[in-house]
């Protein structure tokens, strides 16, 4: 939900001066940036899905999501990344900010996943893993991490949100977007209405990723199907990021196909928040706001101090209360890792987008906060990869379980049998 105010008080953040020559720059001469290679052994291809729901409406009415594989193949890397990042988006984004894209993504920016290219042939069934996004963000806006978990070997499944997507794009060209603008008019209006929306949207976005599930079990089980047999549906993890990590939480208490689940900065919504439940989990957290630095956040976003104390009153107990409060409640297998120098958008590529944009230090970081983007795109895919290769491949962690502290930036806490015990 924060990935949402974030982007809300960048809009809200006063203007860029920028001289003929600078926008000249921004928009034409900028050399490309190439996002960091995976560091799986396997190369990574991606193809993209729209599927329509048939189990409670009939077909012309159901919902329907765009939904993106990520995969290894039998490929290799190329030296550079090739593959433009998220062009649907970035296209979007130019022709409805351009300011926007003038100033945050208008340099050429390559990620590695080559579209439509063959699955690994050898290897059996492939653990899966799926992904959920924030608040106005996109399916694409986790490439990074993906990316990186395919090259380890797992088909990572994106899902669009279409309720709460910042831009979806449906076969033919039709785009469904949502406006951040009019959206902070409407939260400026009434800052309560968005805490209440997170409620009831919780149910829709569980129900996509279930819809999502029903689709991979059908998909492994079609003869005709590329993906017959080659899926493992035991085999299941999800992570998300910000909202979709509420949403993660949600899927682990509620359906046993996910045997595991990652959070990435994510307050608490919906039924039961923090009821406990017995799957593995990690919380993975930027350095944690308190009461009064909401506050001021919702100031900057233009609230009055009365409307952002009624706003953080209803809010921060979904934060870090109740994370911690769950932390506590999951007796075994569950870590908390919190990255200093984080802020909420360093889970997400913004982190290197931050290090692609030549005005980032002009804007809050792009909320990415003080950590190195680079640095902190590999600690998240590191414990990303740690976290699914132990509860999905069973293989040992160093990383999570060993007494060598390799990320220096992050305190780490793990729920052993004997107890809580902080990783040296």
């Amino acid at each position: 939900m924060l990935l949402l105010f974030k982007y809300l008080l960048y809009l809200a953040g006063g203007s860029i001066t920028a001289t003929a020559g600078l926008a000249s720059y921004l928009a034409f001469f900028q050399p490309p940036f190439h996002f960091p290679a995976p560091t799986g052994k396997h190369a990574v291809g991606t193809v993209t899905y729209h599927w329509q729901d048939t189990r409670n409406y009939p077909m012309a009415s159901g919902k329907e999501l765009m939904v993106q594989f990520w995969y290894p193949t039998d490929g290799k890397f190329p030296d550079t990344p090739a593959e433009p990042y998220a062009p649907y988006f970035i296209d979007h984004i130019k022709e409805e900010y351009k300011l926007g894209w003038l100033a945050v993504l208008s340099r050429p920016m390559f990620s590695y996943a080559t579209e439509n290219t063959m699955l690994i042939e050898r290897g059996g069934r492939l653990p899966i893993v799926i992904f959920s996004h924030g608040l106005l963000s996109t399916r694409n806006h986790n490439t990074a991490q993906c990316e990186e978990l395919a090259s380890h070997g797992y088909v990572v499944v994106g899902i669009s949100h279409s309720f709460g997507c910042s831009v979806t794009e449906f076969p033919g060209g039709r785009i469904v977007s949502t406006d951040p603008l009019q959206e902070r008019k409407q939260f400026l209006k009434d800052p309560l209405a968005l805490y209440r929306q997170c409620h009831e949207k919780i149910d829709t976005w569980i129900d996509d990723v279930q819809m999502v599930l029903d689709r991979l079990e059908e998909l492994t089980s079609d003869v005709s199907s590329p993906w017959h047999d080659r899926l493992d549906v035991n085999k299941i993890g999800m992570f998300g990021h910000s909202f979709g990590g509420a949403v993660t939480t949600q899927l682990c208490r509620l359906d046993a196909r996910i045997k595991a689940g990652a959070a990435m900065d994510s307050p608490l919504f919906g039924a039961n928040a923090t009821l406990r439940f017995a799957k593995p989990f990690m919380f993975l957290l930027a350095d944690p706001l308190s009461e009064a630095q909401l506050v001021a956040l919702m100031n900057k976003l233009g609230l009055t101090a009365e409307q952002a104390q009624a706003f953080v009153k209803e809010l921060h107990p979904h934060c870090i209360p109740a994370v911690e409060q769950l932390f506590r409640l999951l007796n075994q297998d569950v870590y908390k890792v919190i990255v200093q120098g984080a802020d909420h958008l360093a889970f997400c590529d913004i982190a290197l987008i931050k290090e692609a944009c030549l005005l980032s230090p002009l804007m809050h970081n792009l909320g990415v906060g003080e950590i190195d983007g680079f640095r902190a795109t590999e600690i998240v895919r590191a414990y990303l990869v740690a976290f699914f290769d132990k509860y999905l491949k069973g293989l040992p962690s160093v990383l999570l379980d060993g007494n060598e502290k390799k990320y220096q930036e992050c305190v780490t806490e793990r729920v052993c049998l004997t107890g809580f015990e902080p990783v040296a």
